[in-house]
């Protein structure tokens, strides 16, 4: 009986051709529970708000040149955005909410106001 050997064969391969580009996106640090919480509102938002495109949306935490920016969605929004029907999404207006926020930056010296789009899910 043979056993699966995933690195003979290519498999190798496969799996540097998957997760390379990971470690690339998101680097040494992986992604973090703010991220994966607003990438998976964002896919929710993309099944639900078909109307809308969501491709300036961003859900990573870039830091340079004097400012972080946050993903636009923070975890409590991202997690109700989630938590909300398609149907409840169109009728409560948060398509157009989630649709309209804009990114979440903070200067270095430790100001600015990243609670800009709490609103988008009540």
């Amino acid at each position: 009986m043979r056993r699966f050997n995933p690195l003979a064969k290519g498999g190798a391969r496969l799996l540097l051709a998957f997760f390379v580009p990971l470690l690339l996106l998101h680097g040494c640090d992986g992604i973090q529970e703010d991220e994966l919480e607003c990438e998976q509102a964002l896919a929710h938002l993309h099944e639900c708000c078909v109307k809308r495109d969501f491709s300036e949306i961003s859900c990573r935490t870039t830091a340079g040149c004097g400012s972080t920016t946050y993903p636009t969605y923070p975890t409590v929004v991202a997690v109700c955005i989630q938590e909300k029907s398609c149907a409840e999404l169109a009728a409560e207006g948060i398509c157009d909410r989630a649709f309209s926020a804009e990114p979440r930056v903070a200067p270095a010296d430790g100001g600015g106001d990243l609670s800009a789009n709490d609103e988008v899910c009540r």
